[in-house]
């Protein structure tokens, strides 16, 4: 078993290979949920983190909760929207995992999940696939075994294939019915035309009609391999208790002739930074919406949670924006953060929602609390209140045994030392008020910021 002390020992997704070594920015974490415990409180309680070498090379993360009822089993993947083949075939073949298995045909699937008081579930981000189940504590060892037995061992038919791609293809269609989130994606295809962040994970109609179930049988063959495998297991288990049951899983399911190097997958390349763009769009509906923000490089996790705090500042329920923009004004309907950061580069903004009048008005003053910002800073109370809500919405997802593990896999997908809960909130408790201030200078640099307005 790994000790705490080799943190470092963590899955590097982008080459999709595992590579021990001691990381020398055990300081530095990406804070998926950001939060914050304040100076004189107590930290939050937070399990104990454990890191296992599994066979086959499957690596392991355990946080074992004694005092929580269930229990979390993932299998996290080196493949997402970043470097699939083709738009949306990664999150086909997720699905298609939870189809069947070459042992248990659907029905006996769920009739087998439903005896365990389990759920299972699958899907794609940027970077990885997961497939996992969440259930009773005291079925951990056979939710670990059926897992394993989806991941590795799926049935992949040609039926599946086809029921996934009708799912897929009406994901596609619904998008329409979620106005903030198609703005929301517009913005990403003006400003990274063709990329795959510009992409939803499902891909388009094009691409998903164009999926064979031999494309997903292959990306399965290439990817979905113990040497490429993050095992993360989070709720009341002990690591002892999880390496038995994963050790049993692998002899019982013959994982060792899976052993093959696989395809390496190239991932899209870096794209432009684009400053000081002023799109204009038109759409039906009532509703205006205005966008207003910057591309980013890749940011150290301090940095990201001073970019946290900011967007609470700005953007909470007793945020500037908030105030400014709705209860002074009534300008607006909502006001939220974008934040989608890739590990090498992302997007952040302001997007509201407001009368089509309003949207110039509701531009500028935008404009004015960020330079605001970024010439005052912030006052101390301001921060208090960011870091206590912040802290609270770290405690809620960390209390979930789901909410936990995927929050531990996105350090794994970005190859971030892994940290519990107790030392993320110190990472984001070394972030000052200048921090914040700097931040919004950064962000704001005057004349830089591309602005998306559709009406």
């Amino acid at each position: 078993m790994l000790t705490r002390h080799m943190r470092g020992w963590i899955s590097p997704f982008r080459q999709g290979r595992l590579k021990p070594g001691i990381s020398p920015h055990l300081s530095f974490v990406f804070l998926l949920v950001a939060g914050i415990a304040s100076a004189d409180s107590p930290p939050p309680a937070a399990a104990d983190l454990d890191f296992l070498k599994l066979p086959g090379g499957m690596f392991g993360v355990v946080e074992n909760r004694p005092g929580m009822p269930v229990v979390s089993v993932a299998v996290y993947f080196p493949v997402g929207r970043s470097n699939e083949p083709s738009a949306g075939l990664a999150r086909i073949l997720a699905k298609c995992c939870v189809r069947g298995t070459v042992k248990r045909d659907a029905t006996a699937l769920y009739e087998d999940t439903a005896k365990l008081g389990a759920e299972f579930y699958a899907d794609t981000g940027y970077r990885m696939s997961f497939i996992g189940m969440e259930g009773p504590a005291v079925n951990m060892a056979a939710m670990v075994g059926l897992v394993l037995e989806l991941a590795f061992r799926p049935a992949l038919t040609d039926e599946s294939a086809q029921t996934e791609r009708t799912f897929a293809l009406g994901a596609v269609e619904r998008q329409e019915d979620f106005t903030s989130l198609l703005f929301q994606r517009k913005v990403l295809q003006r400003m990274w035309p063709l990329h795959p962040i510009s992409l939803p994970s499902y891909g388009s109609g094009a691409s998903v009609k164009a999926v064979r179930a031999e494309d997903i049988r292959n990306l399965h063959r290439d990817v979905f391999l113990p040497s490429r495998c993050s095992v993360i297991v989070t709720g009341r288990a002990s690591p002892d208790d999880v390496r038995v049951a994963v050790e049993s899983a692998y002899i019982k399911l013959n994982l060792a002739d899976l052993s093959a190097a696989g395809r390496e997958l190239q991932p899209a390349s870096l794209p432009e930074m684009p400053v000081g763009r002023r799109v204009r769009f038109k759409k039906q509906g009532s509703q205006a919406e205005v966008f207003a923000g910057c591309a980013v490089p890749a940011m150290k996790p301090a940095e990201e949670a001073a970019v946290d705090l900011l967007n609470e500042i700005l953007t909470g329920f007793n945020g500037r924006l908030f105030i400014s923009l709705r209860r002074r004004y009534g300008y607006v309907y909502y006001a939220m953060p974008v934040k989608i950061f890739t590990g090498d580069f992302g997007l952040w903004g302001i997007q509201t929602g407001t009368k089509p009048a309003n949207a110039e008005e509701v531009e500028r003053i935008i404009f004015r609390e960020l330079e605001t910002v970024s010439r005052e800073g912030v006052t101390d109370e301001e921060m208090r209140t960011a870091k206590a809500t912040l802290e609270t919405r770290q405690r809620r997802a960390a209390s979930e045994a789901g909410g936990s593990a995927a929050i531990l896999a996105e350090y794994v997908a970005r190859d971030w030392p892994v940290m519990s809960v107790r030392e993320r909130t110190l990472v984001i408790n070394s972030v000052t008020a200048e921090d914040v201030r700097a931040m919004a200078e950064r962000l704001y640099n005057k004349g830089q910021l591309n602005v998306v307005i559709s009406k």
